[in-house]
């Protein structure tokens, strides 16, 4: 049986496969329970996406940065 690794899958794959369980996880909760106000799982990542950190073009990568703190 062949295991497939997370290293392995494309960016998109991977939000793709973030997406499904989160929505798989919100399935299992009891829609009594939901607050009528929450937001769906497309709000939330589209939140996440806006509020993400990007990087000057002048900065080191966060690969860069733990290459020289493990150097050191």
């Amino acid at each position: 049986m062949a295991t497939n690794r997370v290293g392995d899958l494309t960016v998109d794959e991977l939000k793709a496969l973030i997406e499904a369980v989160i929505e798989a996880r919100e399935a299992r909760i009891d829609p009594e329970a939901r607050r009528s106000d929450a937001p769906t799982v497309k709000e939330v990542v589209a939140s996440m996406r806006k509020s993400l950190i990007k990087r000057e073009q002048d900065q080191p990568s966060t690969l860069d940065l733990l290459r020289q703190d493990r150097e050191r």
